[in-house]
């Protein structure tokens, strides 16, 4: 038995064909060729599938018994032997001269090969080798990645826009001149806060520096003065919500500024929609589009009427038909049975997250046990902090949420924790994963860890036993490593404490 390893892509021609395509039938394009595959992947119909085109690039074995070869590179000669398509640029060295060389020529040529890449992987051809070298918490000790330095592009500033999300929350959103950059066109850039504006002094119609943060999220670096107008208006921040009107105000601490108006339209749509969302109720086909059509048309008025949609109404929707509105259905009656602690994070509490309602859940076991809790008991939650406790009980004491609570409750959906755990291997500790984990996903290994009765926390404290630490960490690591307490481990290591 054998386990061949390598990366499905979508080559740019195939990606540029598939985008043109799409907007000729008015659906939308994707961002970048990276989001293309993913999809692509996961469509349940194989022929549309077949038309997507992706191809593979194979270079690495898991499990292998026998072990057919001892080298990297043999490794690759014996994959392609066998019919797998392997790329033909990798070199053989044992000069740090010539690895710099390859490392910086790939740097300039990179934009020659027919699908996208940001880096070079440099390994130790040796199996035996890698094998005595092993792995650090969070890497092997045999390979290191060359990340190539991100691009910067100059587009113009056009806009600036403000959106307002669930929790009233409203974030500056920059609106440019559209720039291709790092595998994909950009148009549209978050400014954050007040702050940020300020910082950057940005005026409308400056042209701006732009990069892509981890090659994914557009950033604005800086405004270029010398090309400024001499009449360039700055940009100030917005007084009033963009979809109520009502006066704008800011948090505590100055960093945030929302909309006090609960009823504000903006507010209502992004609550629908963060309750039907993939990890909250999970109510497959209620999109952004949806939400928005069936408040604007009079479907719904908020997130229990969801639960009370006239179907048959709704397959009459033009451009909807009774397939849709069939599907629609089951997957809100589905929505019914996904736990009490999915339900606590649809419900759109401040600064409580997936992870923390998981913990909220299986502490106080049902929803009235949670309104009833005070400030103290909140705290001594090891997922929690002050501010969250707050949040909570901030949303608790406001009689609409009660309401749509109770009208929940009366539709039957589940209010009670059901434990899932399979062993108390992992009792009475507490984690947290930074970085990317070679086998499972992050909200796999966290349900693995709350199965064996571990607790997962929000973030580096005193309270964290172990953080587990993948391939790219962030700044999760490095909090971790000034206190002593924390152990700083492998998903391996996990997982053999799990017994897995």
């Amino acid at each position: 038995a054998i386990e061949i390893r390598g990366e499905i892509y979508m080559p740019l021609q195939e990606f540029i064909a598939l985008n043109e395509t799409r907007a000729e039938n008015e659906e939308k394009t994707f961002a970048n060729p990276r989001n293309a595959a993913a999809g692509s992947i996961k469509l349940k119909n194989t022929q549309e599938l077949k038309k997507r085109k992706l191809k593979a690039i194979f270079y690495a074995i898991g499990f292998a018994e026998p072990q057919p070869v001892n080298r990297q590179t043999e490794l690759i000669s014996w994959l392609a032997q066998q019919g797998f398509p392997i790329t033909d640029t990798s070199i053989t060295t044992t000069s740090f001269a010539q690895v710099e060389e390859y490392c910086q020529s790939w740097e300039e040529r990179r934009f020659e090969l027919p699908y996208e890449i940001d880096g070079v992987v440099i390994k130790v051809d040796d199996f035996t080798l890698q094998k005595s070298l092993g792995y650090t918490a969070k890497s092997p000790k045999w390979a290191i990645a060359y990340k190539f330095a991100p691009q910067v592009k100059q587009t113009r500033l056009v806009d600036v826009q403000f959106q307002v999300g669930r929790t009233g929350a409203v974030t500056p959103v920059a609106i440019l001149e559209p720039v291709y950059i790092s595998g994909s066109t950009v148009s549209r850039a978050t400014l954050h806060n007040e702050d940020e504006i300020q910082r950057l002094d940005l005026h409308l119609g400056d042209t701006v520096s732009l990069v892509k943060s981890g090659e994914i999220i557009p950033k604005i670096l800086e405004a270029i003065i010398d090309e400024r107008r001499a009449d360039a208006p700055p940009v100030s921040f917005a007084t009033h919500c963009p979809s109520c009107g009502s006066a704008l105000k800011k948090d505590s601490d100055g960093a945030i500024t929302y909309c006090p108006n609960a009823l504000c339209p903006a507010q209502v749509q992004r609550r629908v929609e963060h309750f039907a969302s993939r990890e909250a109720m999970d109510i497959v086909g209620l999109g952004e589009a949806l939400v928005q059509r069936l408040l604007e048309e009079g479907f719904i008025e908020g997130i229990a009427d969801i639960y009370r949609l006239d179907f048959e109404r709704l397959s009459t929707l033009e451009g909807y038909g009774a397939k849709s509105a069939e599907n629609l259905k089951k997957a809100v009656e589905a929505s019914k049975e996904r736990g009490f602690g999915r339900l606590i994070f649809a419900l759109g509490i401040r600064h409580v997250g997936s992870v923390s309602a998981s913990a909220l859940a299986s502490h106080f076991g049902s929803i009235d046990k949670l309104i009833a809790a005070d400030a103290e008991e909140l705290q001594n939650i090891p997922a929690l902090g002050p501010r969250m406790a707050e949040s909570i009980l901030a949303f608790f004491a406001n009689a609409a949420n009660i309401q749509l609570i109770q009208q929940l409750k009366e539709i039957g959906i589940g209010m009670i924790w059901e434990s899932q755990q399979l062993s108390d291997t992992l009792n009475g500790r507490t984690f947290l994963i930074t970085g990317t984990l070679e086998s499972y996903g992050r909200k796999e290994m966290e349900a693995m860890i709350v199965s064996h009765g571990g607790k997962i926390l929000g973030s580096v404290s005193k309270k964290l036993d172990y953080l587990i630490v993948g391939a790219r960490p962030g700044s999760k690591l490095a909090k971790a490593q000034k206190l002593e307490n924390i152990k700083i481990i492998s998903e391996r290591d996990a997982l053999q404490m799990m017994g897995v």
